[in-house]
C-alpha cells in the first residue's frame, strides 16, 4: 500500500511521486476502502491461490475454513483458557484437564471452548473430532461466534458430525453476523455453489464484501472474481449503454458527467469494483484513455467543477494526457483549494513547501496545510504538525505539533 510521506522526509520529486499516486487512486468515482485495485489483484490471485491449495489440502478435514483458536477476540480470558490448556501437561495433565471439564460441565464458556479445541488437536486429550463438535456446540449455542464458525466447519466438511450443508450455512450466518470475517468468506462461497443455501451471487457478493472491509484477502479477490465473472456473462450490453448515456451528458455540458467521464478513461479496465463496507458499486467503463481522461476533466474543471480541478492538476503534474507542466498544476490546485478540497489544498501546500510550481514560501504551506486539517484530512494534520515539530513557516511550537499529529493518528486506528 502505498504511503503519503510527511514535509521533509524524502526529497521533493519522490514525495510527490508517492503522494500524487495516492492521490489519484483516492480521487475515483466513490471511495475504496481497500485502495489499490490493480496491486490487490496481484495480492489477491496470489492469496486465492494459496486458498485453493490450502482447500485442497485439507478436503477431509474441516480446515477447509479454517477453525478459530480463540474463543472471544476480545476476551482476555480465554487466551489465559487457551495458555492453561497447552500448558496442562507440564503442570499436571491429569488434574488440569479433569479441572477443565469441571468447569466446562458448570457452563464455563472458556473451558468449553478450550476443550474443544483440544479434542479437535489432540492437546493433552486423545483425538476426538466427536468431542470437539459437541464442545463447540455447547459454546456455541451461547454465542460465541469463533465456536459457531468453528462448528460451521465441521458441519461443511463432515468432520465430527454428519455432513450437513445446510447446518454448516446456519453455523456460519450465526458467526458472521456478529461480524466474523472467516465466516462471511465461508457463507460467500456456499452462496456462489448454492450449498446449504440456495445460490445467489447477490449474497455472496454482499458476504465477500464484509469480509473483503475487514482485510480478508480471500473474500477480496473472491469478490472481484464474482463481479469480473458477472460482467463477462451478463453485462456488456448494459456496459455500452452507461458510457453512452454518460457521453451524451457530458456533450451536453453536464460538468458532473463530464467528470465521471473523466474518471472513466482515467482509471480505465473492464470495470472497477468498489467496497464500500457492505454495500457494492460497479463502476463500467472503457480502455484507460489519459488524453480523453484529461479532456473531459478539462471540460468540468472550467465550469468549476472542484474534483475535475484536483485530478487536472494531478495529470498536469504527471504529464498524464497532457504536457507535464507543474506550474499548470499548481493553478488546477489553487483553484481546487479554494473550493475547499482537501486533497487540492494538501497538494498546493507540499508544492510551496518544496518550490515545486510555485515560489518556495512556508508560511502558504502552512496555510494550506491548515485548511485541510481542520477539515479532518489526516495527511494534512500530519503534514501541518510536522511544521510545527520543525518551525518551517511557522512558530516552533512542539505541543501544537504532536496535537496535529496525534489528531492524524487517531484517524488510523
Amino acid at each position: 500500500m502505498l504511503r503519503t510521506e510527511v514535509v521533509g522526509s524524502l526529497n521533493p520529486k519522490t514525495r510527490w511521486s508517492r503522494w500524487l499516486l495516492h492521490e489519484m487512486l483516492e480521487n475515483m468515482h466513490m471511495q475504496i476502502i481497500h485502495v489499490g485495485i490493480l496491486l490487490l489483484l496481484v495480492v489477491a490471485i496470489i492469496a486465492w491461490g494459496r486458498w485453493l491449495l490450502f482447500r485442497k489440502k485439507h478436503s477431509s478435514t474441516p480446515e477447509a475454513c479454517p477453525v478459530s483458536h480463540e474463543s472471544d477476540a476480545e476476551s482476555a480470558e480465554s487466551a489465559e483458557g487457551t495458555e492453561s490448556a497447552e500448558g496442562a501437561e507440564s503442570e499436571g495433565e491429569a488434574a488440569q484437564i479433569e479441572a477443565l471439564h469441571r468447569q466446562a460441565e458448570q457452563g464455563d464458556a472458556d473451558a468449553q471452548f478450550s476443550l474443544g479445541q483440544m479434542y479437535y488437536g489432540g492437546e493433552g486429550v486423545e483425538q476426538s473430532f466427536e468431542k470437539a463438535a459437541m464442545w463447540y456446540q455447547k459454546v456455541a449455542e451461547q454465542g460465541n461466534a469463533n465456536a459457531q464458525h468453528n462448528l460451521g466447519v465441521m458441519y461443511e466438511q463432515g468432520v465430527g458430525v454428519s455432513q450437513d450443508g445446510e447446518a454448516a450455512a446456519q453455523w456460519y450466518t450465526r458467526a458472521a453476523e456478529q461480524g466474523n470475517s472467516f465466516s462471511q468468506t465461508c457463507l460467500g462461497v456456499m452462496y456462489v455453489e448454492g450449498n446449504g443455501v440456495p445460490q445467489s451471487d447477490k449474497k455472496a457478493a454482499e458476504w465477500f464484501s464484509k469480509a473483503a472491509a475487514q482485510g480478508r484477502s480471500q473474500a477480496q479477490y473472491s469478490l472481484l472474481r464474482l463481479l469480473k465473472t458477472s460482467l463477462d456473462e451478463a453485462l456488456p450490453q448494459e456496459d455500452k449503454s452507461i458510457i453512452a448515456e454518460l457521453t451524451k451528458a457530458a456533450e451536453q455540458g453536464d460538468a458532473q458527467a463530464q467528470y465521471q467521464l473523466g474518471e472513466t478513461y482515467c482509471f480505465g479496465g473492464k470495470m472497477t469494483a468498489l467496497i464500500l463496507f457492505a454495500d457494492l458499486a460497479l463502476y463500467f467503463s472503457e480502455e484507460q484513455n489519459y488524453e480523453k481522461a484529461a479532456y473531459w476533466y478539462a471540460q468540468a474543471a472550467h465550469q468549476g467543477h472542484a474534483k475535475a480541478q484536483n485530478s487536472l492538476g494531478v495529470m498536469y503534474y504527471f504529464g498524464l494526457g497532457v504536457p507535464q507542466d507543474t506550474t499548470t498544476a499548481a493553478h488546477w490546485y489553487t483553484q481546487a483549494a479554494q473550493q475547499g478540497h482537501v486533497r487540492a489544498q494538501t497538494c498546493l501546500g507540499l508544492m510551496y513547501c518544496d518550490g515545486d510550481g510555485v515560489p518556495m514560501d512556508p508560511q502558504k504551506a502552512v496555510e494550506w496545510f491548515r485548511q485541510a486539517a481542520e477539515q479532518g484530512y489526516a495527511k494534512a494534520q500530519r503534514n501541518l504538525g510536522e511544521m510545527y515539530l520543525k518551525g518551517q513557516g511557522v512558530a516552533r511550537d512542539e505541543h501544537k505539533g504532536h496535537a496535529w499529529l496525534q489528531k492524524a493518528y487517531q484517524q488510523k486506528t
